[in-house]
């Protein structure tokens, strides 16, 4: 009798454990059909809207093609500082640190392009982490 007890506390925690995990996945899956939605429903040329949704995807590390996709429409559309590092932080988060370089270097150009005194030094610590 004590055997089936623990048994069952046993059967009963681990389903506890899986069904826990299971509706781990619920937001995150959410968010992710969220921004999915919001830019096939959103207009074709508006770049913010491609960069904010291609955010949401890196910072969740889920489907990350369609995240890059997104980020070099945005780009084609506008190259901005903002879609600039997102086109980096994907590189990063796909080890490919040369690459993320390369992205956080425009940035830091952009921004003097736009404005001498521009501080760049976030962009420069970006490099600095990669390299060292």
């Amino acid at each position: 009798m004590n055997k089936i007890k623990r048994i069952s506390a046993m059967g009963l925690a681990l389903l506890l454990i899986l069904q826990t995990s299971v509706f781990a996945e619920i937001p995150e899956n959410k968010s992710v059909e969220k921004a999915k939605e919001a830019v096939e429903n959103g207009s074709p040329d508006d770049w913010q809207l491609l960069a904010k949704q291609a955010k949401v995807l890196l910072r969740k590390k889920k489907d990350l093609g369609t995240a890059k996709e997104w980020i070099e429409k945005s780009i084609a559309i506008k190259r901005d500082v903002s879609n600039l590092e997102l086109m980096g932080d994907y590189y990063v988060l796909n080890n490919l640190p040369k690459q993320a370089l390369d992205y956080y270097s425009q940035c830091s150009e952009l921004m003097r392009q736009n404005d001498q005194s521009a501080d760049v030094s976030y962009y420069q610590n970006k490099i600095w982490e990669l390299k060292y």
